[in-house]
C-alpha cells in the first residue's frame, strides 16, 4: 500500500492499522480516525495528525519533527531513531520513547505514563526531573546511577538498571520493579510519614 486517500472521510472508520508498509509516506488523509497505527512506515510529515487520540509510529526512521503531536493522548514513538527534540510532547498523557536516542527528557515532567526503556542517552539529572510522572519505565537504562528525584512516582520500573546501587529513597513508590538490578545493595526504604 502506498496511498490511503481512498479511505479519506470514511464515515465509520474508527481505527486503522497501516503498519509495515515501508513505501507509505503520507497518511494525512487518515487525520479523521480515532486511532492510527503506522509502525515501520515511511511516514515523516505529521502536521495533520496532531488531534488524533491514539497514534503509533514505532520504528518510523524518518520521524524527526513531532511539534504537531503535543495534543495526542496516547503516542508511541519507540524506536524512532532520528527523534531528538521532544519538548512539544510534555502534555501527552501516555508516551513511549523506548529505544530512541533522545537525551533531554526533563521537559516530559507532565506526562502521566512514560516509557523510556533502553534510552541510553538520558542521564540522572534529566530522569530525576520527572518527579510528577505517574508511571515511569526506565528498564535497561544501565547508565543511570541515581533515582533520588523519583520518590513520588507511583509505578516505577527499573529492571536491568545495573548502574543503580541505592533505592532507599523510594519510600512513596507504590509499585517498584528491580528485576536484574544486580548492584542495588540498599533495600532499606526510608520511612514515610
Amino acid at each position: 500500500m502506498t496511498h490511503v486517500d481512498a479511505f479519506a472521510g470514511h464515515p465509520t472508520l474508527h481505527t486503522m492499522d497501516v503498519s509495515n508498509n515501508h513505501e507509505l509516506a503520507d497518511v494525512a488523509a487518515l487525520d479523521f480516525v480515532h486511532t492510527l497505527r503506522a509502525d515501520r512506515t515511511g511516514v515523516a510529515n505529521l502536521q495533520r495528525l496532531g488531534h488524533l487520540h491514539t497514534l503509533s509510529l514505532s520504528g518510523c526512521d524518518w520521524v524527526t519533527d513531532v511539534s504537531a503531536l503535543g495534543n495526542v493522548h496516547t503516542l508511541d514513538l519507540s524506536h524512532c531513531m532520528q527523534l531528538m527534540d521532544v519538548t512539544a510532547l510534555r502534555r501527552v498523557h501516555t508516551l513511549s520513547l523506548a529505544g530512541t536516542n533522545i537525551r533531554r527528557v526533563e521537559c516530559l515532567d507532565l506526562v502521566h505514563t512514560l516509557n523510556l526503556a533502553g534510552c541510553h542517552g538520558i542521564d540522572d539529572d534529566g530522569v530525576n526531573a520527572l518527579k510528577f510522572v505517574h508511571s515511569l519505565c526506565l528498564d535497561g537504562c544501565y547508565q543511570l546511577t541515581s533515582v533520588a528525584g523519583l520518590r513520588f512516582v507511583h509505578t516505577l520500573s527499573l529492571a536491568n538498571c545495573t548502574g543503580l546501587t541505592d533505592v532507599s529513597m523510594l519510600g512513596h513508590v507504590h509499585t517498584l520493579d528491580l528485576t536484574g538490578c544486580i548492584n542495588v545493595q540498599d533495600f532499606a526504604v526510608e520511612q514515610t510519614t
